[in-house]
C-alpha cells in the first residue's frame, strides 16, 4: 500500500485534502490526522470493523480502550450519558476548556462498540480544536476514533514526516497540518460528585494541569499509583511513549556512571551546564526541550519530537534529565517515568506471610487466601471451579498442539471421575492424591515438549509475557509466572472485580491474534480449556512460585521470561 500525505496549508489544498480523508472513512478506513495534542489515526468510531484496523495497523492490543472525537460539544450524546449529579460541572468544563485537550470518562451508550471502550462501561471522550481534525469529523457527521498515529508503545508523533516513519505502507493517507501545537496528549479526567465540591481525577496528566482544573472542583492530586491503576483511560500502560533506544530518567547527576564503550545521548531541560548534567559523559549528541528559558511549555512542545531524534541518533542509552514536576511538567515526568528502564523497577523479593510484596509497578500486594468458610463460587461448567474474591490463582493455559488429543480426552475424564468422587472441599490428603493422578501426569505431558512449541522463539514468548504484564498492578496482581515452549504458568490475583476468565480471555485472544500475525499464519493458537488452581495459604503459594521459577531447569529450557517475587 502507497501511503499519501496531502497538504492543508492553502484553502483549496485544504478542501480537498479533507474531502478525501471523509470518502475513505466513510468507507470504512483509517487516516492519520493532526490534532492540537499529537497526530491521531482516525476510524468511525461507531463502526468496529473499522475501528478494529486501528488495532491492526497500530498492533496495540484490544483491552487498551480508545479516545473518542466529537464533531461537536454538543454531540456528546451520541456516545455517553451524562449523569444528572455531575451534569453541571461537565457542562463548565466543556465550555471552557472544549474544543481543546480535556478528555472526560463518562458513561458509554450502548451504541460505542466494545472494541472502542476495551469493554469498560467507560468512552473517553474530547473535541479537538485542530481546524483540519475538526473539518474533516464535521464532515463526516460522526465522532472519530483516534489515538495516536505510531506503532503501539512507541513515541506519540507530532508531524506528518512522524507519522510516515512509523506507519508507511499500512495506512492509505495522512493529512499534514503542521507541527501539533502542544505535543503532548490530552489530560484525561473522571468527574465525580462530592460532598462539597465535585471530584475531579486526573487519570492522564497533559497541556490541562491542575491548577487549570482547581476551579471546577477539589482536585486529586496525581500520584504514581493513581497513573498506574487507571485502567478505564487510554494511555495508561507502562509500554507507552517508549523509545527503541533504552532510556534512563535521572533524579539528580550523581544518579549516574557511563560505562566504558557505550554511546549516551542526552535529554536536558534547558542545556544549562550548572544543572550538572552536561559534565557528566562525552555525549554523542545533546538535544534540548526549552533552550536557556527552561519554560515547560515549550518543552511540551518539543516533547515528542526531541525524543524521537534522540532515538535516531545511534546511541545505547538515552539519559534524560528530571523536569520541573508542576504544569505540564507533570505530564512530561510521567512518560519519562513509563519511557525509562531504570526508574521505578519492581523489588524482585517478597513474602507470602501478608507482608506487601510488589508488582511489576511498584504497587504494594497483599495476599490473602481461600477460606472454605467465606463466601465463595463453585462452578460446575466442567468440573469445580472454586471462586473467592481477591485470593490468588495458579493458572496454566498451553498451546493448541500442547497435548495429544487422545490424551486429553482420557485426562478430562479422568478429571471428571475424581470429581465426582472426591466432592470438594478436599482435605490435605485428597488434594495430594489429586496432585499425584492428575496435575502431575499433565505438567510431565507439557514438559516433554510436545507440539511445534512456538514459544521457544523468543520474540513469540515476548508477545506472551508483554501481555502477562501489561496490566499487572492494575486488574491483577502477578507473584510469579513463566512462559514455557508449548504452555504458561501464573499465579495471579485478579483485581476489583476483574474475574480469572475474563483476564485468562484477554491474555489468549490479544496474544493468539498477534503470535498468528508474527508468524503470518491463521487458526486457533491456544487450547479453549485452562487449569487453574485456588491457593489455600502461604505454604502452598511458596511451593507454587518456587515450581514456576524451577520450571524451566526441571525441564531443561533455558528462558529470559520466568519472574518470581518470593
Amino acid at each position: 500500500m502507497e501511503t499519501r500525505i496531502l497538504p492543508t496549508d492553502l484553502p483549496p489544498l485544504l478542501h480537498q485534502a479533507v474531502d478525501e480523508a471523509v470518502r475513505l472513512l466513510r468507507g470504512g478506513e483509517v487516516v492519520a490526522l493532526p490534532t492540537e495534542t499529537v497526530y491521531g489515526l482516525a476510524a468511525d468510531a461507531l463502526n468496529a470493523a473499522a475501528v478494529a484496523k486501528i488495532f491492526e495497523v497500530k498492533e496495540r492490543p484490544t483491552f487498551d480502550p480508545l479516545i473518542v472525537h466529537l464533531p461537536h460539544k454538543k454531540d456528546i450524546a451520541m456516545v455517553a450519558d451524562v449523569p444528572p449529579e455531575i451534569a453541571a460541572v461537565v457542562q463548565k468544563l466543556t465550555d471552557r476548556f472544549w474544543p481543546g485537550p480535556l478528555t472526560l470518562l463518562l458513561p458509554k451508550k450502548p451504541e460505542v462498540p466494545d472494541l472502542v471502550t476495551a469493554g469498560l462501561p467507560t468512552v473517553a471522550v474530547r473535541v479537538s480544536s485542530n481546524n483540519v481534525f475538526k473539518r474533516v469529523v464535521q464532515g463526516l457527521g460522526r465522532p472519530l476514533a483516534a489515538p495516536s498515529a505510531n506503532r503501539f508503545g512507541s513515541i506519540s508523533p507530532t508531524s506528518a514526516p512522524a507519522v510516515q516513519a512509523e506507519l508507511d505502507g499500512r495506512i492509505e493517507l495522512i493529512l499534514d497540518g503542521g507541527a501539533s501545537l502542544h505535543g503532548l496528549e490530552s489530560t484525561i479526567i473522571k468527574v465525580e460528585a462530592g460532598e462539597k465540591k465535585p471530584l475531579i481525577t486526573i487519570v492522564r496528566p497533559g497541556p490541562v494541569t491542575p491548577d487549570d482544573l482547581k476551579a471546577f472542583g477539589r482536585v486529586q492530586r496525581i500520584e504514581r499509583t493513581l497513573i498506574d491503576e487507571a485502567s478505564e483511560a487510554p494511555g495508561q500502560l507502562a509500554s507507552h511513549y517508549a523509545p527503541r533506544t533504552p532510556l534512563r530518567l535521572l533524579e539528580k547527576p550523581s544518579d549516574f556512571t557511563p560505562e566504558p564503550g557505550k554511546k549516551y545521548a542526552l535529554l536536558s531541560y534547558r542545556g544549562d551546564p550548572e544543572d550538572g548534567y552536561a559534565d557528566l559523559a562525552e555525549w554523542e549528541q545533546i538535544l534540548i526541550l526549552s533552550p536557556g528559558k527552561g519554560k515547560l511549555p515549550e518543552a511540551g512542545v518539543r516533547f515528542f519530537y526531541v525524543l524521537r531524534e534522540l532515538d535516531n541518533a545511534g546511541v545505547d542509552e538515552i539519559i534524560a534529565e528530571p523536569l520541573h514536576e508542576h504544569g505540564v511538567g507533570i505530564a512530561m515526568m510521567d512518560k519519562l517515568r513509563r519511557a525509562s528502564t531504570k526508574v521505578g523497577q519492581a523489588p524482585r523479593s517478597a513474602t507470602f506471610e501478608g507482608n506487601p510484596a510488589a508488582n511489576s509497578k511498584g504497587v504494594g500486594l497483599h495476599f490473602k487466601y481461600f477460606d472454605a468458610r467465606g463466601e465463595s463460587l463453585n462452578d460446575e461448567r466442567n468440573v469445580p471451579h472454586w471462586r473467592q474474591s481477591g485470593v490468588p490463582y495458579l493458572v496454566t493455559f498451553c498451546l493448541k498442539d500442547a497435548i495429544l488429543p487422545e490424551r486429553l480426552e482420557q485426562w478430562t475424564s479422568d478429571r471428571q471421575d475424581f470429581f465426582e468422587t472426591y466432592p470438594q472441599p478436599w482435605s490435605r490428603t485428597v488434594r495430594s492424591l489429586y496432585q499425584q493422578q492428575l496435575s502431575d501426569p499433565l505438567q510431565d505431558w507439557l514438559d516433554a515438549g510436545s507440539g511445534e512449541c512456538l514459544l521457544k522463539d523468543p520474540a513469540i514468548a515476548g508477545i506472551v509475557a508483554d501481555a502477562l504484564r501489561h496490566f499487572d498492578g492494575d486488574r491483577y496482581d502477578l507473584a510469579a509466572w513463566v512462559v514455557m515452549p508449548n504452555h504458561v504458568h501464573v499465579l495471579v490475583t485478579p483485581n476489583g472485580g476483574h474475574t480469572l476468565e475474563k483476564i485468562l480471555e484477554a491474555w489468549k485472544s490479544y496474544t493468539a491474534h498477534a503470535i498468528n500475525k508474527a508468524l503470518g499464519r491463521e487458526g486457533e493458537v491456544w487450547q479453549a480449556t485452562g487449569y487453574d488452581y485456588i491457593v489455600r495459604g502461604p505454604e502452598s503459594a511458596r511451593a507454587i512460585a518456587a515450581y514456576i521459577l524451577d520450571n524451566p531447569a526441571k525441564a531443561g529450557f533455558e528462558t529470559a521470561y520466568v519472574e518470581s517475587r518470593i
